[in-house]
């Protein structure tokens, strides 16, 4: 038999685990509310496709496109950039940066009616009829000056910019290469030179970046009133959304990392395939 002590100490240990075990998984359960509602896992869901179009859309002017090429391209996409990877890094920021305080703090923004408003509002801009009217009013809308102060504060809170900047970073010198390796199948892409042009251009990718984040932020709030836009801006000003904004940012980045590096090696790995098969006739 145990002894009283003894069974009193296995006691509070068992209730000790099962307490921090019933606290962390519902953390983890705040946690995949939060990215599921805030529209975030959404998002990286679909980065995939959003790469594969940006290498479509090069590819278009240019004549004499190999279409397995492509194909194969888009393949390696497939395998290299998988949302998971990056999700998975993004809910370990989360996990590390943000208290239950903060996630009850998230939940209760994205839960509220304002919040929902919000949601709802930018959700305007997934469909191509969204995005081809954005484009023919964007002029329209940039002449509301004061909505366009407002949505770029919004922006900055919000680390929109921030966060396409530092996709464009990590994905860049592989969409490059990819469109080169399309281009130029029998010849190596230079990762060195890539990089370095696209260094030289950073300030203007970053001033383009601004600007369409703007023109999208002022077309998908546009029948959203100034009282919740404010509402919106004070949310994005307390400490815990801008943890949740970093905590993504970084997330992000160490996923892109990850699915970048991947896809490099896929990259050089086809053109090795390529160049040991030799011209196709």
């Amino acid at each position: 038999m145990y002894s009283p002590r003894l069974t009193h100490l296995l006691f509070g240990l068992a209730t000790f685990v099962l307490v921090n075990t019933s606290q962390l998984a519902r953390a983890e359960d705040r946690i995949e509310r939060l990215l599921e509602i805030s529209g975030a896992e959404e998002a990286i869901e679909r980065f995939p496709e959003h790469v594969k179009a940006g290498i479509r859309s090069d590819l278009r002017t240019r004549a004499g496109v190999d279409p397995e090429l492509v194909y194969e391209l888009e393949r390696s996409a497939d395998r290299s950039i998988r949302p998971d990877i990056i999700m998975a890094e993004i809910r370990r920021e989360l996990r590390a940066q943000l208290s239950d305080a903060d996630l009850d703090q998230l939940l209760s923004w994205y839960e509220s009616e304002v919040g929902q408003r919000i949601l709802e509002a930018e959700k305007r801009i997934d469909t191509p009829e969204g995005q081809e009217k954005m484009q023919r009013m964007a002029r329209t809308l940039l002449g509301n000056t004061t909505r366009v102060q407002t949505v770029r504060r919004l922006d900055h809170l919000s680390g929109t910019s921030a966060a396409a900047v530092e996709v464009q970073r990590s994905l860049a010198t592989a969409i490059v290469a990819a469109v080169e390796l399309v281009a130029k199948p029998d010849q190596a892409p230079d990762l060195a030179r890539i990089r370095a042009e696209l260094s030289r251009r950073e300030q203007e990718v970053r001033s383009g970046i601004q600007q369409a984040v703007t023109v999208t932020f002022l077309y998908a709030y546009l029948t959203v009133d100034d009282d919740a836009l404010a509402a919106y801006e004070a949310f994005q000003q307390t400490p815990a959304a801008q943890r949740y904004r970093n905590a993504g940012i970084a997330g992000m980045q160490a996923g892109l990392e990850r699915v970048t590096s991947d896809w490099t090696q896929e990259l050089a790995a086809l053109f090795r395939r390529r160049t040991e098969q030799g011209p196709r006739l």
